[in-house]
C-alpha cells in the first residue's frame, strides 16, 4: 500500500465526451483513522463549466465510508476529507479502497501507476504549468524566445514521459490524456500570448499576431479533439483560439463593444468547431459573459446552443446564470425609429470600382440589403438562398427589387476575393471597417448577417427582415414591390 500527501492534485482523463452513455456503478470503501462525527465527499466535474458538479456524500461509521457513484465512463474525481483533497481516476466498474489519516491518502487499485506517475509529472514541471510564471514570460518576452522555451518544455515533458520506468503499465487511455496534455500545453499558451499581452495594454487598439510558420500547421484535427477535453490544456487551448482566429478576422483590431465581441468570438467558434468541442465552448462563453452582453445577444446565442446540446446538460447550465439577463429588453438602440427615413442616410459606401453608392440612388424600388462579412461564415452559408430566392423572382420583379450586399470587411481585396468565391450577384458595395464600418454605427447593427429591407420611398421599414433561408421573405418583398 502506498500512500499519497493529502493536498496533491493529481489530475487524470476520461476517453472524451459524448451525450449518451450508460452508466456503471463503481464503489469507493475505505477507513478515516480517528474519525468523529466526519464525512467524506467524492466530487465529480462532468462539464466544465460553472459550479455544476455531482458530490456524493458518506457518513464515517466506526472509521468506515462507503461512496458509490454510478460512472459513464473514465473521468476526473476528487475525494474530499475535511481541509483534505485528491483528485483520483476512475473508470468504470473500478471498486477502490482507500485509507485517510491527519496528512494522506493510502489505497490501493490496479493501474495506480497513472496516479504515481501524475504525482511525478506535476511535482517535476510544476513551474512549467505555474499560470503566473507563464503570464510574467508573456509581457516580458519576444514572441521567439517564447516560443523556444515552450518547445523546450513540451520536449522536455515528452522526454521524461516516454522514459519513464513503469511506461507499460500506463493504460492506453491514460497515454492519450498525457499527450493530449503536453500537447496542448504547448499550443494553449503559444494562442495565448497575443490575447494575453493585447489586453496587458488598454491603450494599444492592435491585439499582435502570430508567426504564420508557428501555427500553420493547427487544423482540424489539433482544434476538435473530443479525447482531449478532459484535458485543462485543450480547454485553455479552444478558448485562447477562438479569442485569436476572431481577432485575425477583425484585423487584429480590438473590439470596442462588448455585444460585438461576444457575438464574433460564438461566430467563430461555430465556423471552426463541432461536437463537443462546440458545445462545451459556446456553454462555458455563454455562463461566463452573458451577464455583459445585450439580452438579444445572449438570447441568439443560447438559441444556438439549445439546437446543438442534445443532452440539454449544458443548456441547463448556461440558463441558470444567463436566464433573468435574457428575459430583459435590449436598451434603445442607437437608431430608435420604427421607419428610418430616407433622408437621413448619412453613411458611406462604394461599388466595386469605387464609385460611390447612396441608399437614396434606389428610390422606386424595392431593397432587400444584406449586412455581411468575407469573415462570416453564417452570412455565407446564406449566399445560395439569396440566389436561389433572386432567381424565383419574375423578370417584371427583378426590375422592381434589389438585393443590395453591404460588405463591413477591413480589407477590399478580402471582400473582392469573397466575392468572386461566392460568385454573388447583385448591387455589390462596401462601408469598410469591421465594426467601426458607419453603416454599423448608423444602424446599431451588433451581428450579422443581418437583414433589411427597404421601400420604394427610401425608407427602411423592416430593420430585421428575414433571412434569404426564411420562409416568407419572398412574399415580404413582392408585396412591397406591388405597392
Amino acid at each position: 500500500m502506498k500512500s499519497i500527501k493529502g493536498g496533491i492534485a493529481v489530475v487524470l482523463m476520461f476517453f472524451g465526451m459524448s451525450f449518451s452513455y450508460a452508466q456503471i456503478n463503481i464503489t469507493i470503501t475505505g477507513t478515516v483513522k480517528n474519525a468523529g462525527n466526519d464525512s467524506v465527499y467524492l466530487k465529480v466535474d462532468k462539464y466544465f463549466v460553472g459550479d455544476k458538479t455531482d458530490i456524493v456524500k458518506s457518513a464515517v461509521h466506526s472509521g468506515t465510508f462507503t461512496l458509490n457513484y454510478k460512472l459513464d465512463r473514465s473521468r476526473i474525481a476528487e475525494i474530499i476529507y475535511k481541509n483534505q483533497s485528491l483528485k483520483i481516476f476512475l473508470e468504470p466498474h473500478d471498486e477502490l479502497n482507500i485509507d485517510i489519516n491527519d496528512t494522506s491518502f493510502s489505497f490501493r487499485e490496479k493501474g495506480m501507476e497513472n496516479d504515481y506517475f501524475l504525482m511525478e509529472f506535476s511535482e517535476k514541471f510544476k513551474k512549467d504549468y505555474d499560470s503566473a510564471s507563464l503570464r510574467e514570460h508573456m509581457l516580458n518576452d519576444n514572441i521567439d524566445p517564447f516560443e523556444m522555451t515552450l518547445f523546450d518544455s513540451r520536449k522536455k515533458q515528452m522526454e521524461f514521459y516516454k522514459n519513464y520506468s513503469h511506461f507499460n503499465d500506463l493504460t492506453s487511455s491514460f497515454k492519450t490524456y498525457i499527450e493530449n496534455t503536453i500537447k496542448y500545453y504547448y499550443y494553449g499558451n503559444l494562442f495565448s500570448y497575443p490575447i494575453i499581452r493585447g489586453n496587458a495594454d488598454k491603450t494599444v487598439l492592435i491585439v499582435p499576431h502570430l508567426p504564420l510558420a508557428m501555427i500553420e500547421n493547427v487544423d482540424d484535427n489539433i482544434v476538435n479533439n473530443e479525447d482531449a477535453i478532459i484535458c485543462e490544456t485543450y480547454r485553455t487551448f479552444l478558448n485562447y483560439y477562438i479569442i485569436y482566429k476572431t481577432s485575425e478576422a477583425n484585423g487584429f483590431n480590438k473590439f470596442k463593444d462588448l455585444s460585438v465581441s461576444m457575438d464574433r468570438k460564438c461566430t467563430t467558434a461555430q465556423d471552426h468547431l463541432k461536437g463537443i468541442s462546440f458545445v462545451y465552448f459556446l456553454s462555458k462563453f455563454l455562463y461566463d459573459n452573458c451577464q455583459n452582453a445585450l439580452p438579444s445577444m445572449d438570447k441568439k446565442w443560447f438559441a444556438v446552443l439549445t439546437g446543438v446540446d442534445k443532452s440539454t446538460n449544458y443548456t441547463a447550465i448556461a440558463k441558470s446564470k444567463c436566464s433573468d439577463k435574457m428575459s430583459q429588453k435590449d436598451p434603445v438602440s442607437v437608431r430608435t425609429d420604427a421607419i428610418i427615413p430616407a433622408s437621413d442616410y448619412t453613411f458611406k459606401m462604394h461599388d466595386m470600382s469605387g464609385k460611390y453608392v447612396s441608399l437614396t440612388q434606389f428610390k422606386g424600388k424595392v431593397v432587400y440589403i444584406d449586412f455581411w462579412a468575407s469573415w462570416c461564415g453564417p452570412c455565407r452559408q446564406q449566399m445560395p438562398f439569396s440566389k436561389e430566392l433572386h432567381g424565383k423572382l419574375t423578370d417584371k420583379q427583378k426590375k422592381e427589387i434589389v438585393f443590395l450586399y453591404i460588405s463591413i470587411d477591413g480589407s477590399e481585396d478580402a471582400w473582392k476575393k469573397a466575392v468572386d468565391q461566392i460568385g454573388m450577384e447583385g448591387v455589390l458595395t462596401i462601408s469598410p471597417g469591421n465594426w467601426d464600418s458607419e453603416v454599423v454605427k448608423f444602424f446599431g447593427i451588433s451581428s450579422i448577417p443581418r437583414y433589411m429591407i427597404m421601400d420604394k420611398l427610401g425608407n427602411i421599414v423592416d430593420k430585421d427582415a428575414k433571412r434569404p433561408s426564411s420562409e416568407g421573405i419572398l412574399n415580404d418583398l413582392t408585396k412591397l414591390a406591388e405597392q
